[in-house]
């Protein structure tokens, strides 16, 4: 590469180099891999990781989401969100409000059946007391209130 196109590293370029190395790696990719996503050579990827030239924004943009992060950290040199995990962490978090969801509504049906129980047995020691051998459906204030 020419001096002309070689650029004089900065604390950001550097920082991003430094995310984007990060990123890759967490990931268990090689620098060919964005090379080839973005349609660049590996150098060029070499020299965005050394901080010796920051990516064009569509680079960025094309790295970012590659690599499934937040695109405006990374350009400010930090790896930022990391789109898959939050992904998976908000698949992990459904999962466990569905199971709660199902403890609750279980715990709910029980609660119910044991009301229903209970209100039954009072009907049931009303009609004894009232003298009579068997209770008619409809009999009571407390039948209506459960049909």
């Amino acid at each position: 590469m020419s001096q002309m196109g070689a650029m004089t590293k900065t604390p950001l370029a550097i920082k991003v180099g430094a995310a984007i190395r990060q990123a890759r790696k967490q990931r268990g990719m090689v620098m060919r891999q964005i090379a080839e996503h973005n349609e660049t050579d590996v150098a060029a990827v070499g020299n965005w990781e050394t901080g010796r030239n920051l990516p064009k924004t569509e680079n960025l943009l094309k790295t970012a989401a590659f690599l499934r992060v937040d695109p405006v950290a990374l350009g400010r040199g930090e790896v930022g969100i990391d789109l898959e995990r939050l992904l998976q962490d908000r698949a992990d978090l459904l999962a466990r409000v569905e199971r709660a969801v199902g403890i609750l509504e279980h715990h709910l049906h029980l609660g119910i059946e044991r009301l229903v129980a209970a209100a039954a047995e009072r009907f049931a020691v009303q009609c004894d007391a009232a003298g009579r051998d068997r209770c008619q459906p409809g009999d009571g204030p407390q039948q209506r209130r459960l049909a």
